[in-house]
């Protein structure tokens, strides 16, 4: 398993992720703002599901972006994930 990222390298390459999803620029995803909001649906939740497992190098629970909407609940749950490993 690759090194384990800090809160803002996690929160940063979901916001780039994201924004690539949804067409905007980075800058313009909030960490605090669900991500439903931004027109991300449960085929782009999926996708990012993978490509946090490709990211991380490790198995996630599909259901952990509607259990953690927003990019800041989100990075808090992986990091627990991550470390309880």
């Amino acid at each position: 398993m690759p090194p384990i990222p800090s809160a803002d390298a996690l929160s940063a390459w979901l916001s780039e992720r994201i924004a690539t999803y949804v067409q905007r620029k980075p800058a313009d995803i909030r960490a605090d703002v669900p991500l439903a909001e931004y027109g991300l649906d449960s085929v782009y939740a999926l996708t990012l599901a993978g490509d946090l497992e490709d990211h991380l190098g490790m198995s996630l629970d599909p259901t952990l972006m509607w259990d953690h909407p927003t990019i800041a609940g989100l990075t808090q749950a992986l990091l627990q994930v991550m470390t309880s490993v």
